[in-house]
């Protein structure tokens, strides 16, 4: 599995253990992480060489 499609199952996951969550701090320090993971994604795609173009 690359880089990318291990970051989307990650965030995958912290959304649904978020939707489960109760504590309201808790919550937040989920979507902080969820937030991180998808700028990482957004860096690795940007990377990625375009083909075709």
């Amino acid at each position: 599995m690359n880089k990318i499609e291990e970051i989307k199952k990650k965030i995958r996951d912290l959304k649904l253990k978020q939707k489960m969550t109760t504590g309201r701090l808790e919550w937040n320090d989920i979507q902080r992480e969820i937030d991180i993971l998808n700028n990482k994604l957004k860096q690795l795609e940007t990377d990625k060489p375009q083909y075709g173009k």
